[in-house]
């Protein structure tokens, strides 16, 4: 891998063991690197943790949400409902399902909690592809994003924590 990137072996270790520490890759010593696969619990686990931590980042940001942030939000939400109805791929869907929940936290402005917060996203990253190409699960994102988008507007931190946490729930029970 290091002749085949034209660099010294170093930075791919240091690489290596930084995707090891995160989860995504399983080191057997000198031997192999593999894939780690995500089981039904890692999943729920990252789940627990986005739900606890993204509410509180809700929690947090509502005080600061600006009508532009709002505005932002509602076009996000624009483009995933049309992008539900065409053949776009995960990805492209996801992106603006990244901006309206990235909108709404950086509200809190805590550099720290948005890294922590994109860290989880991350790693959740390959099980919501792969859910985000089962049908009906574009537009039960869809459904579920409205109800965050409501209570910022309303300005109601309780029913905003509730919301989001009803969002990440029904995306494990998918």
């Amino acid at each position: 891998l290091a002749h085949a990137l034209g660099v010294s072996r170093q930075p791919v270790r240091e690489a290596l063991g930084q995707l090891e520490a995160e989860g995504y890759v399983v080191i057997e010593p000198h031997r192999r690197v593999l894939v780690r696969e995500l089981s039904r619990e890692d999943v729920e686990e990252l789940y627990v943790l986005r739900s606890a931590i993204e509410s509180f980042a809700a929690e947090l940001a509502i005080k600061n949400v600006t009508p532009k942030a709002i505005e932002s939000m509602r076009s996000a939400l624009s483009r995933m409902e049309e992008l539900d109805s065409t053949e776009a791929t995960a990805e492209a869907f996801l992106l603006p399902d990244y901006e309206f929940h990235h909108t709404l936290y950086e509200a809190t402005n805590r550099s720290g909690l948005l890294h922590r917060i994109s860290g989880l996203e991350q790693n959740s990253h390959r099980y919501v592809r792969s859910y985000m190409d089962r049908p009906g699960s574009r537009t039960q994102a869809i459904v579920t994003h409205g109800p965050i988008l409501q209570a910022t507007v309303a300005r109601d931190p309780q029913a905003l924590k509730e919301a989001v946490t009803a969002h990440l729930e029904s995306t494990i029970r998918g």
